[in-house]
């Protein structure tokens, strides 16, 4: 018995090894190809830090620890050839007693519509409350996601996307540079594993719900790696590296105070599920 176990163990490797080794000669096209009413979930990890300056004095400095659970209900709309994704997103933290389970800090909806190559056309808050948010992830996604060429990609594909950043009397570029490194299995999924470094450029607007008035710009570098199933489009896994330099302001007693914003974040995400009634069917 333990030598069957070995040898079927010693077959597994060879196997995962042969297709490795095959796979970089490999061609293929990404597109968003899900069967319509695909539900994909899931989990997220963030790490960061924080540190907040102002008046030549440290205001805030803390770390954090964010579990995000988020599912994206996926319907082609072939009129417009695009997808309308649902995404609703819950954010915890941890309870002080870690055997009392995490604390839910906020909750949120949106409407993402996407082109099959990944091209962000619109992204609808759920609120008017959410707005603000929705257009800083809007900038976030439109700058460093992904929007997979039209020719066949291989091993060593690469390719740069560029986004001018109006500002009054300025405009800014940023840009992300993404790069075919391997093709891997993740789990039960063939992935094109695509490294990314990206320089971003996020204003943040004034939310009128907000008291304080706060408003700015962020200045990200961005990196890390994506899987994304070479089978449907969708990503699998990420691992990503933020380093954040924020100038902002707020308005205390109808006084502008200018202040800063330090954050590095260290981000895991997986793929926990994928189904859909074409799927059920088979």
């Amino acid at each position: 018995m333990k030598k069957l176990l070995t040898y079927s163990l010693l077959i597994s490797a060879v196997a995962t090894m042969l297709f490795l080794a095959c796979s970089g000669g490999d061609s293929f096209v990404l597109r968003y190809s899900m069967p319509t009413g695909t539900t994909l979930s899931y989990h997220q990890t963030m790490d960061r830090s924080i540190k907040v300056t102002q008046n030549d004095s440290v205001t805030v400095d803390k770390k954090e620890h964010l579990r995000t659970e988020f599912t994206q209900l996926c319907v082609f709309e072939p009129k417009d050839s695009v997808y309308q994704i649902s995404q609703k997103e819950w954010w915890y933290c941890p309870k002080e007693d870690s055997t009392q389970g995490d604390t839910l800090l906020w909750e949120q909806t949106m409407l993402l519509t996407v082109k099959p190559n990944g091209k962000l056309v619109r992204l609808t808050p759920s609120t008017e409350e959410e707005k603000t948010a929705a257009t800083y992830t809007k900038n976030m996604l439109e700058q460093g996601t992904p929007v997979f060429p039209s020719e066949r990609l291989s091993v060593g594909s690469k390719w740069t996307q560029s986004t001018r950043v109006e500002f009054p009397g300025d405009t800014l570029e940023a840009s992300t540079t993404f790069r075919v490194v391997r093709i891997d299995l993740e789990g039960k999924f063939r992935c094109a594993v695509i490294e990314y470094n990206g320089n971003l450029i996020l204003p943040l607007e004034e939310n009128l719900m907000d008291s304080l008035k706060r408003s700015g710009v962020d200045y990200v570098t961005s990196k890390g790696e994506s899987w994304y199933a070479i089978d449907g489009g969708y990503p699998v896994k990420t691992i990503e590296k933020w380093i954040i330099k924020g100038d902002r302001k707020k308005v205390i007693k109808g006084e502008v105070v200018p202040y800063t914003i330090a954050v590095e974040s260290d981000l895991k995400m997986i793929l926990k599920d994928v189904s859909s009634p074409a799927m059920a069917r088979r």
